[in-house]
């Protein structure tokens, strides 16, 4: 058909259809049977970049992709032989430009009478835009494919009973079961028991909610070992209903593991594995609570072993730990799976005792575990070690807490440790007034030196032989404001155990020099023949405590030989410490003299006497107050006398109080002694008769002189 030709069948057509194909919003198109362009409307060239007149004439192949030329010659084919009535296509277009242009084709032939193809008519929808943008989804899709499938989390779809739909790699390496075997199982089917009826409950209340929680769970994997999973999910809803649920679980085992690590350690002792104290306090302060409920009550028993320490500082720490690793299970075997067995540091172990029936049970429960020590125990470092242990009992009373559940228990493990070593103690109310009480002493102790509530008292020591005067010792007093005169049996030990002793020593030292070199001014003719002092471990154990003591001395010009410090058979515990060796030495260089007081009582070694400048030994009242006539055979004051005079030293009886005991040790060969029966300890402004040259002797029937007030100018 020539343009004429069809010129003439538009005319025929009408000028409505000419103005409908010209005007059309989408591309429009009449092509001859062979494909050549017959007509295009200018939406057509728009699309395409093309004028007519440079497509008329041109077949419609020129401007289409060559990769899609092959299928769109097929489909055209088809439609002119007749064996489709409308081709739909989508293919490329090349535009003018060089650009790729999609398009959707519909297309029609129009037939003669003959029904032979005059021409086809076809309408072009330019769907660039649409098909960039499902290509743009389809790489999305899949990129989001391959991020599910190479994701280090189990991701899936589930139905909302938890059958699976969709399943990764992860989800199969996580659970051991293959992608077919999971789709054909429900969630719940990997769900530990345990945490089955957890997991129904976040499923239920996210799709009654329509949103997703995150729960931990415990999953068994196909060979039955445990994974556990952090679990996250939502479930996507359509009509006002749930369709699926989309979840994702996370592989947390390694955290988990580190977690119970990490609160393992946090709540145990790391070298022998029990409960450490915070555990102890936590589960003492639940059995607390339970007891209030039920009436019941809660037994705490604390142990400590005995001279632990003098294990660690003569074999090592190492066998110190050890012996801790190896009494820990004997303990854990004495005890009931409901009870606790802690390690509260050191060599302190507690336990918490639930069920009992009366102290009977609780008795026989601390006599197992005192009974662990009967044997002793292999250690790899240090041979066969024997160790006692001492334990105290206690029971809560309503309004205890756990800390005051402890400390009773700490209170009478020292009482049981000051009875007998080895042994247990219930505490009781008494125990309690006399913990109250140190407290009340402990705290008014510190404020008595500034208060000047101490003061200082002097006792002659003298020669059984004819009475005189030899030294006077120096004894502390303490008046309180309100209790009146406190025993230094009360408050001496104290003071050592928190260390207050150093600041009191330092203040007896100071003020007794002192009251020895105005003695010394006032009557140098009647002089005594020394000032003893009391010295504590703890002064001694003191860096330059020989140094304080050389300036007190320098300061009031008081010759050192003058000065004899007293100590106790317990330094002989610290001789290992170098500070204390030093401060002997240096002390004895200086002029210094040692009286060992207490002898006897200790644990004190017959060398050490030899290898200080000791002057004296002091028989411990205890062994004079055994004397009770003049023909008692008293063997240990006897041989501390025999010994003293072999080592040429002086030996002094403390705490005589009658004549029989006097006129004894006057016969043993005692050289010297003190006590009641001599006289009393006495303020220093009661002093001066006994140093005075008239009252230098306390006359040869070793009666107490009258005493006389003088000043000392």
């Amino acid at each position: 058909m020539t343009d004429r030709q069809l010129s003439e069948e538009f005319d025929q057509i009408g000028e409505r259809f000419r103005l409908a194909f010209e005007q059309a919003p989408i591309g429009m198109a009449i092509v001859s049977p062979e494909g050549r362009w017959l007509r295009v409307n200018e939406a057509f060239c728009r699309m395409t970049g093309y004028r007519q007149e440079e497509l008329v004439g041109q077949m419609f192949t020129d401007i289409t992709h060559p990769d899609d030329r092959p299928a769109s010659l097929e489909a055209r084919r088809k439609l002119i032989e007749g064996d489709q009535t409308i081709k739909r296509l989508r293919k490329r277009y090349i535009r003018r430009d060089g650009s790729i242009a999609w398009v959707a084709v519909t297309s029609t032939v129009i037939r003669g009478a003959d029904h032979a193809p005059l021409y086809s008519m076809a309408q072009i929808e330019d769907v660039t835009t649409q098909m960039e943008a499902d290509e743009e989804l389809r790489q999305s899709e899949s990129r989001n494919r391959e991020l599910v499938e190479n994701a280090r989390d189990a991701i899936y779809t589930a139905d909302p009973a938890g059958n699976f739909l969709t399943v990764n790699s992860a989800a199969v390496e996580i659970s051991g079961y293959s992608r077919d075997e999971l789709l054909r199982m429900n969630f719940f089917d990997l769900i530990a028991p345990e945490d089955a009826a957890q997991a129904t409950e976040v499923l239920a209340r996210s799709i009654a909610g329509g949103g997703g929680e995150v729960v931990q769970l415990r999953l068994i994997a196909k060979d039955g070992h445990s994974v556990f999973v952090e679990v996250s999910g939502r479930v996507i809803e359509r009509d006002g209903g749930p369709v699926r649920i989309e979840g994702i679980a996370r592989d947390i085992s390694e955290r988990h593991d580190l977690q119970e690590q990490l609160t393992h350690q946090a709540f145990h002792d790391s070298l022998t594995g029990l409960p450490n104290r915070a555990l102890l306090l936590d589960r003492l302060s639940q059995a607390l609570a339970r007891c209030e409920r039920t009436d019941r009550q809660v037994a705490v028993m604390l142990l400590d072993l005995d001279n632990f320490k003098l294990i660690n500082d003569s074999l090592g720490h190492q066998v110190g730990d050890e012996l801790l690793i190896a009494i820990a299970p004997k303990l854990r075997q004495q005890m009931r799976g409901s009870d606790t067995v802690a390690r509260l540091g050191g060599d302190e172990f507690a336990f918490v005792i639930e069920t009992f029936s009366s102290d009977r049970d609780l008795a026989a429960v601390a006599e197992r575990i005192t009974g662990v020590f009967a044997r002793p125990f292999p250690v790899e470092t240090g041979g066969v070690q024997r160790v006692s242990g001492s334990l105290g009992i206690a029971l809560n009373h309503p309004g205890d807490n756990a800390q005051d559940l402890l400390r009773n228990a700490d209170t009478a493990m020292y009482r049981a440790k000051q009875q007998r070593r080895g042994s247990f103690e219930f505490y009781d109310d008494g125990m309690r007034r006399k913990v109250l009480r140190e407290l009340q002493v402990r705290n008014a102790l510190a404020d008595a030196i500034d208060n000047h509530e101490l003061e200082l008292y002097y006792q002659p020591i003298v020669s059984l032989t004819d009475g005189r005067v030899l030294s006077v010792e120096a004894l502390l007093r303490w008046q309180h404001p309100q209790w009146g005169w406190v025993s230094p049996t009360e408050f001496i030990g104290l003071a050592e155990s928190d260390g207050q002793i150093n600041t009191i020593g330092n203040y007896v030292l100071d003020h007794t020099i002192a009251q020895a070199a105005a003695w010394y001014a006032a009557y140098p003719d009647a002089l005594p023949l020394g000032l003893s002092v009391n010295i504590s471990a703890r002064q001694l154990a003191a860096p330059g405590f020989a140094g304080t003591v050389w300036k007190r001395l320098a300061s009031h010009k008081l010759p050192a030989a003058h000065l004899r410090l007293e100590i106790t058979e317990r330094v002989f515990l610290d001789e290992r410490d170098q500070v204390v060796l030093d401060n002997l030495h240096d002390l004895g260089e200086m002029g210094v003299s040692f009286s060992l007081d207490d002898f006897g009582t200790g644990y004190s070694a017959l060398a050490s006497l030899k290898r200080f400048p000791f002057t004296a030994l002091k028989i411990d009242r205890y062994f004079v107050r055994s004397i009770t006539s003049p023909t008692d055979p008293a063997p240990i004051s006897t041989a501390i006398t025999m010994l003293g005079r072999t080592l040429g030293l002086t030996v002094i009886a403390e705490g005589v109080e009658n004549e029989v005991q006097a006129v004894f040790l006057r016969r043993l060969g005692c050289p010297a002694a003190q006590g009641f029966h001599f006289a009393r300890p006495q303020p220093a402004q009661m002093m001066p008769p006994y140093l005075a040259s008239d009252g230098a002797a306390l006359a040869t029937e070793l009666k107490p002189p009258t005493l006389k007030t003088a000043a000392l100018g």
